[in-house]
């Protein structure tokens, strides 16, 4: 067979990878393509693979179906995301058209929550529920899996909802080669990354996340060994990660013994990671320094106790103060992710998360407004009272029509942050004054987006 793994095409830089579905932001990047390289890597052995992330490559439409037409796929599998859902059907809609024999699978959280009316559409064979390795796998060779939905010959929709999650410890190494590393840039360190997980899966109840819906309440850990392998295999083509698991600091032992072992190779990556400020320690924090990692990024979410309670983060706001004390006290970066317009929010609470972010010793902030994207209890709560289109689900956009200006509070939350004097001299001293003017047309481009966007 041959197979097609594509990222479609998008006016715009987008993401979309597992949980994540938004606009490139702060970081200034698109995200390596780590779940199509896991399927290249699954398919490869038996199956002609192409894989192109157009987005990450800034292919227009048009340069999109030149790559694909001499390749002729039989087979077309993407990922999805609510904010670009119509747009993506658009392209699939030309997929059909060009190749009338190809077979067509999607997947990503939005495909899991609407599998079954996706699959009605006319060019969606197969909508793919949560984990889309072994979906994809038996669809490929010939068999109709578990966790998909699809149009039968009797006209009727067939749903099979999965049985379980992959077991990741079965899973290849992604086929990394297979894209242009220089597409994929970290920022400040500026060099080429890719993405990596440890796990998938969340306990926790965040009202506006969807990993519990998508990845599983149960948190799915790789062997350390299998992770120290699949290091040493990319080691040769990058040396900076970014651990891409929904929380990666979830088992504490897990970390510190993955931490040893990373050390103990000797491989010598940079790399950053996700976490809660409820699940680290000294201890945990100088282990994950001496095995290189150099920024974590939290979610704080508020800096008002009734709003964190109210959308069930589970943390107190001193517990987040202590985080990332313990961090910076070590030698580690600290990057806080805050959301305005969650329920109870008020112009007071609003404004003493913006207080908050700024007496905190981050490094970075990132502001958003609450997203209901559909798997999230938040999504749930709202879904008959608005009148929502898709592509007015993001980070930047406010669905909830509410007296409170969420977009100017976002803004205000940025220029608060980054337009201090103090945080422009931190972060050229953190950084080097000889990265300055990187530092500064970075951040000038990123400020311009977010303070004049429309």
């Amino acid at each position: 067979m041959k197979v097609a793994l594509v990222n479609l095409p998008y006016p715009i830089q987008v993401v979309r990878e597992g949980r994540c579905q938004h606009e490139a932001a702060i970081w200034d990047t698109v995200y390596p393509p780590l779940e199509l390289a896991i399927l290249a890597a699954l398919l490869r052995k038996n199956h002609d693979v192409l894989l192109v992330d157009a987005v990450g490559e800034k292919l227009t439409e048009e340069q999109t179906f030149d790559l694909l037409k001499p390749f002729a796929p039989d087979w077309m599998f993407a990922p999805v995301s609510t904010p670009t859902i119509d747009n993506d059907l658009k392209v699939l809609r030309r997929v059909k058209q060009t190749f009338p024999q190809i077979k067509t699978g999607i997947f990503g959280v939005h495909a899991t929550y609407f599998a079954r009316s996706l699959a009605q559409s006319p060019v969606v064979d197969y909508a793919i529920m949560n984990d889309p390795e072994d979906a994809v796998f038996e669809l490929v060779n010939g068999r109709i899996p578990k966790s998909v939905a699809y149009m039968d010959e009797d006209e009727t929709v067939v749903v099979m909802p999965p049985e379980s999650h992959v077991d990741l410890n079965r899973l290849p190494t992604p086929a990394w080669d297979l894209i242009k590393k220089e597409n994929y840039i970290l920022p400040i360190v500026r060099k080429p990354y890719v993405l990596m997980e440890t796990g998938r899966g969340c306990p926790y109840r965040c009202i506006f996340c969807v990993v519990p819906y998508f990845h599983g309440k149960k948190p799915r850990m790789k062997n350390i060994e299998k992770m120290v392998q699949e290091l040493q295999d990319v080691r040769p083509m990058v040396e900076d990660i970014f651990f891409h698991t929904d929380n990666f600091t979830f088992d504490p032992d897990y970390v510190k013994t993955f931490c040893k072992a990373l050390i103990q190779s000797g491989l010598g990556f940079r790399w950053v990671c996700n976490s809660r400020v409820d699940t680290i320690d000294e201890e945990m924090v100088r282990l994950m320094r001496d095995a290189g990692c150099w920024l974590i990024s939290f979610g704080i979410e508020s800096g008002d106790q009734g709003i964190l309670d109210g959308c069930k983060k589970g943390i107190s706001v001193k517990q987040a103060k202590k985080a990332i004390q313990i961090v910076r006290e070590n030698g580690v970066m600290a990057s806080g992710h805050f959301i305005f317009g969650l329920p109870g929010e008020t112009e007071k609470t609003a404004e003493k998360t913006i207080r908050f972010a700024t007496t905190l010793p981050l490094n970075f902030a990132e502001f958003y407004i609450a997203t209901p994207f559909p798997g999230s209890e938040l999504y749930e709560s709202v879904k008959d009272t608005l009148s929502l289109k898709w592509d007015s689900i993001g980070y930047d956009k406010d669905p909830y029509e509410s007296y409170l200006d969420l977009r100017g509070l976002k803004k205000r939350g940025y220029r608060s942050f980054y337009l201090r004097p103090v945080k422009m001299f931190d972060l050229a001293r953190t950084f080097g004054f000889s990265k300055l003017p990187y530092l500064a047309l970075s951040g000038l481009r990123f400020l311009s987006a977010t303070l004049f966007k429309k």
